[in-house]
């Protein structure tokens, strides 16, 4: 019984610190961060759409925000985790979509985030602009520029990445 026991709080510590990689850049944590390879991309956020909610007899306006850890991105490939802002849970499910430039034409690559909230993908051409989403709203792709089909969204546009 021990043993179990043991083995399930191992894998909680694990769990959540693997979900604290989408904290790393210094600002209130209710705020979107873009964290890639270790260090903050705040000023390549583009756009944060949140999820406006009420709770409480107040009435109080509840923002959540997602964050995005790229742990590797290079020529053709993209790696890392989407998370809660507040929370730092994983978002499963999260649609991610890769605006890539390949012969002068835009092409949308979709990925959708696992039940950690990890994503991967191989692309070929030069990735511009990367948008998540929570919940699709709206599937046209017309709107995936703005992120406006999502009930929350982060767009980052990388045309000044490094």
């Amino acid at each position: 019984m021990k043993k179990i026991l043991f083995f399930i709080l191992i894998i909680s510590v694990v769990s959540c610190e693997t979900c604290k990689q989408c904290k790393k850049c210094e600002q209130d944590d209710n705020f979107s961060n873009l964290v890639i390879e270790s260090k903050c991309y705040n000023h390549l956020i583009k756009n944060r759409i949140p999820h406006y909610g009420f709770t409480g007899r107040d009435g109080c306006v509840v923002k959540k925000e997602i964050s995005m850890n790229i742990t590797k991105l290079n020529k053709g490939t993209i790696k890392g985790k989407v998370c809660d802002s507040e929370t730092n849970n994983p978002i499963v499910n999260a649609y991610i979509h890769l605006i890539v430039n390949r012969n002068n034409k835009e092409e949308i690559i979709t990925i959708i985030s696992n039940d950690n909230g990890n994503y991967k993908s191989n692309f070929k051409g030069m990735l511009t602009k990367i948008i998540v989403g929570d919940i699709d709203l709206n599937p046209s792709p017309e709107e995936y520029t703005y992120g406006t089909n999502y009930y929350r969204a982060l767009v980052v546009d990388l045309k000044d990445y490094k």
